[in-house]
């Protein structure tokens, strides 16, 4: 009984793992390449739209 029990934690363990990776990912700041340039804004829009939505 204690086997199943251990393979049910290892199970979540496993995934709560891969999930924090996942969101460590995502909130990490990405740099350009050396070399690259940014495009510049269009000066015509009517809002300010971000480059990701994710904030």
């Amino acid at each position: 009984m204690t086997g199943r029990f251990e393979r049910i934690v290892a199970e979540h363990r496993e995934a709560v793992a891969c999930r924090l990776e996942t969101l460590r990912r995502v909130r990490d700041p990405h740099e350009l390449p050396v070399g690259t340039m940014r495009a510049p804004e269009p000066a015509d829009e009517e809002f300010y739209r971000p480059r990701s939505w994710l904030i």
